[in-house]
């Protein structure tokens, strides 16, 4: 297995150890949109920090979470703050 895969595996493990959810619609929040992930029904939020091999952001406002949760009935995942 390569390098970057085993990374991604443990990644995806973790996520999924947190929420069994699968996300119809990505959404990538950058700077002033970062409550419509209040918006998010049922969340499971997961700090960036606590994902293996996961990036942190890098901006001081972006929360830097991962929420796994449904809008309008649609599954999604939400990147609060990018990186």
């Amino acid at each position: 297995m390569l390098e970057l895969e085993r990374q991604i595996n443990s990644a995806v493990e973790h996520i999924r150890n947190k929420s069994q959810l699968v996300p119809e619609i990505a959404v990538i929040l950058g700077t002033g949109l970062g409550a419509l992930a209040q918006q998010v029904k049922e969340a499971i939020e997961i700090p960036y920090e606590e994902i293996p091999n996961f990036p942190t952001s890098t901006l001081e406002t972006h929360a830097g979470n991962l929420v796994l949760g449904s809008i309008e009935g649609k599954n999604v995942v939400v990147m609060q703050g990018r990186f």
